[in-house]
């Protein structure tokens, strides 16, 4: 799959659990990152499509804050390093 492919699924996931896509607070720390490589955008998705399928909208949120963390701790998320 291509990664603007792995956005739009991560984004359909956002617009299903009632998150703004580009000002949603939650959605914030993945919003604004503009260079996002492929295997990030995958990496993102696939971790909430997880989180909707097991837990729903407050499984995702979760999930946007864990990532979110991960991030500005300068850790890697699954991983990838910060894009």
């Amino acid at each position: 799959m291509w990664g603007t492919a792995w956005i739009i699924c991560a984004q359909k996931v956002l617009a299903d659990a009632f998150i703004d896509v580009w000002y949603g607070a939650e959605n914030l720390t993945w919003a604004l990152m503009w260079d996002h490589t492929v295997e990030y955008a995958r990496a993102v998705a696939l971790t909430l499509e997880e989180a909707w399928q097991t837990g729903g909208a407050p499984a995702v949120k979760e999930a946007l804050s864990e990532i979110e963390k991960i991030l500005n701790q300068g850790e890697k998320f699954r991983g990838l390093p910060k894009p």
